[in-house]
């Protein structure tokens, strides 16, 4: 039996193997979302609409601050700091920077990211200058040796298509889907066990092979399920 062979029944035991856990996937966990400065002078944010009173939390120029997460923050004002300024320049109304950041996190390649709000320059006579970008989520606990690997990967270490279709397999929504999926298993859990043997038998040939193989599965997963903004 030559390798091939023995790759590819390895492929079709897991998806099995995947079958019945992957009917009850958790729900991901809520995006955060920072503000970071980069109007010039230090500004002020509350996590409430202009008129209400809530605490001012202070972000210094060049700083990220995180204002909370995804169910913490349905509203957010900005201001400038200094005296007066609270006369000069009352707090500005981020109601449209916060829908946008709702309807951006239920993108596919938003699934495991943070948004961040980027105050950009702009003149005190001017509209406040806003950007919204999405970052991968930062996390306390150390890596696995495995994540290290796929995160090295989305990063470019095979290459930027091999980078393109590993993001692609992390980011794809399995748990929207759990209850129409069946026995269709988490390719992503997938792409962890496989480089997990990588790990061991250090065969980057093989490695992308799978990789090529869990991307072209992805796409009957587009196909079969494809959201209903699809449709």
């Amino acid at each position: 039996m030559n390798k091939l062979t023995i790759t590819t029944l390895v492929i079709t035991a897991l998806f099995t193997l995947n079958n019945v856990s992957n009917a009850m996937m958790p729900a991901a966990e809520p995006y955060k979302i920072y503000i970071e400065n980069h109007y010039g002078a230090p500004i002020k944010f509350k996590v409430a609409q202009p008129q209400d009173s809530a605490k001012e939390i202070s972000v210094g120029n060049m700083d990220r601050v995180l204002v909370g997460d995804a169910y913490q923050v349905k509203k957010l004002s900005i201001r400038t700091t200094g005296a007066g300024s609270s006369y000069l320049s009352p707090f500005t109304d981020l109601a449209k920077e916060i829908q946008q950041i709702q309807h951006q996190a239920h993108l596919d390649e938003n699934l495991y990211r943070n948004a961040i709000i980027i105050v950009k320059p702009s003149k005190s006579y001017e509209p406040w200058n806003i950007q919204i970008n999405w970052e991968g989520k930062m996390s306390t606990v150390a890596m696995s040796p495995e994540d290290d690997i796929i995160t090295g990967i989305m990063n470019g270490s095979l290459g930027p298509d091999y980078a393109q279709k590993v993001t692609e397999i992390s980011s794809y929504k399995y748990y929207d889907w759990a209850n129409k999926i069946g026995d269709k298993p988490n390719l992503n859990d997938l792409l962890f066990r496989y480089v997990g043997n990588f790990i061991i038998d250090k065969n980057e040939t093989e490695l992308k092979s799978i990789i090529n193989r869990l991307y072209k599965e992805l796409g009957t997963y587009k196909d079969l399920f494809a959201s209903p903004k699809q449709k």
